[in-house]
């Protein structure tokens, strides 16, 4: 079987997965180290073999790596995901840090030969233009370039759903960017706005309209006349301010505060939030008719730790862009790659940051150098189950694509008896790593049945 030993395409679009055909299996394996000349392999349901390069090799992926035996290990699709095999490399095969003789690998797993590593991924990534600011071969951020790419030039609003440091901003300034709009883009931090200040931001005031209005305020809508104005975290917003903002936005005029006269004001919205607006309105804290009117089309930013296939080029980018010319070893490498990334893009900037000043000099970055929660990312891996079942005898998996919600947590502990060390074997996940799930969620480790009814 043949593999395609090249480097990153998008010249072949992704395929909707209602296309796919679902007896074939096909899933991607992207080499994010090293960084040089990276491969992306298409695995499909027949054996793929991995192996070192030689004159001689008969494998169907060569890899030039001393560290690589001859034939190195064997991979295949499956419906769950990729079967991997080693064939008894000297080096030893490695799924999240762990060694492995065969073993199950999901979508967002790390793999790791020799000194090359891997990351599995469902979709094929693809590269686009950096023209956007949106950096990343992931599958999905690509589909939203194109999402963006068609809706930037309408009148739509938009709403940016993700969590904290995934980038909303960026996709704001893009569609503001494509949209070819003339006039300015102004954001507005909803969640730092002082209550008693809300209409007075948005829609401006006169002088004179409560104490300390000692001059008229414009306002963000009509500074962001012509242009876009990005409304980040409205979810914060307040309940009474928000039949106003409906309003304006039906109605495309707003009243300043003192005012009894309304101004015309033309301005495209767009709007952030990292809590879901659904749960908002299901609770009363915000209006239906409102998210209603934002959600022309609906943007949801991945988290980094869903993007694990995009974090080392993104730090590379980083630390030139503060010059430096530093890269990660192997170690550090698989330490950056397994890391979660609560914080997303923003934490990884901000250790490119730390990095560059403390470390920039340097030609390698070694472990040590990252910090104590990526040391304990690669000391956590040590404690994970070494090896996994072909899929065929994995009547117990239980297959998870990221850190579980509360809810689905308590719900797996609860089928596990709420034993941490049976949940972990059967999420192929280190106790490690689902002791921090625990702490996530504000669960306690020493949960018992009758504590876990009560959570739920």
């Amino acid at each position: 079987m043949s593999a395609e030993c090249k480097p990153l395409d998008a010249t072949a679009p992704v395929a909707p997965a209602a296309f796919l055909d679902r007896a074939r299996q096909v899933c991607s394996l992207v080499q994010v180290f090293p960084e040089q000349d990276p491969l992306v392999l298409r695995v499909e349901a027949d054996p793929l073999v991995i192996g070192r390069r030689e004159p001689t090799s008969t494998v169907d992926v060569p890899l030039p790596d001393a560290r690589v035996s001859r034939r190195h290990a064997e991979v295949r699709a499956t419906e769950d995901g990729l079967y991997l095999k080693d064939l008894g490399s000297t080096n030893g095969s490695f799924v999240d840090g762990v060694r492995v003789a065969s073993a199950l690998v999901h979508p967002g797993q790390v793999v790791r030969l020799g000194d090359n590593l891997f990351v599995t991924c469902r979709d094929r990534p693809q590269r686009d233009p950096d023209d956007l600011g949106l950096l990343g071969h992931n599958a999905e951020l690509a589909r939203i370039r194109q999402v963006l790419r068609r809706v930037s030039p309408s009148a739509l609003a938009v709403l940016i759903e993700g969590r904290t440091g995934t980038g909303k901003e960026l996709i704001a300034q893009a569609i503001h960017r494509l949209s070819g709009r003339l006039g300015p883009m102004i954001p507005v931090n909803c969640a730092a706005l002082a209550p008693n200040l809300v209409e007075s931001s948005l829609f401006g005031h006169r002088r004179g309209a409560f104490t300390g209005a000692a001059n008229d305020q414009v306002g963000a809508f009509r500074a962001a006349h012509g242009g876009t104005l990005f409304l980040d975290e409205v979810g914060d917003l307040p309940i009474d301010t928000q039949p106003k903002l409906l309003r304006a936005l039906e109605s495309g005029e707003i009243t300043p505060v003192g005012s009894t006269q309304p101004v015309h004001v033309d301005v495209r919205v767009v709007a952030a939030t990292n809590v879901p607006l659904g749960e908002a309105t299901a609770a009363g804290r915000f209006r239906e008719d409102l998210l209603a009117r934002l959600l022309g089309v609906r943007v949801v930013a991945p988290p980094l730790l869903h993007r694990r296939e995009d974090v080392l080029m993104l730090l590379r980018r980083m630390l030139q862009d503060a010059g430096s010319a530093a890269r990660p070893t192997v170690a550090a490498a698989e330490a950056l790659v397994l890391y979660d990334w609560p914080r997303n893009v923003r934490e990884l900037r901000q250790l490119a940051q730390r990095l560059a000043v403390l470390h920039g000099d340097r030609e390698l970055l070694e472990l040590e150098h990252l910090g104590d929660e990526f040391q304990r990312t690669a000391a956590a891996a040590t404690d994970a189950p070494s090896d996994t079942p072909p899929a065929e005898a994995q009547d117990d998996f239980i297959a998870l694509e990221g850190p579980p919600s509360r809810e689905k947590l308590v719900e797996l502990l609860q089928l596990c008896g709420g034993n941490v060390s049976e949940l972990a074997r059967r999420a192929r996940r280190s106790r490690k790593q689902v002791y921090r799930w625990l702490e996530a969620a504000g669960l306690d480790r020493g949960l018992d049945a009758s504590d876990l009814d009560r959570a739920t």
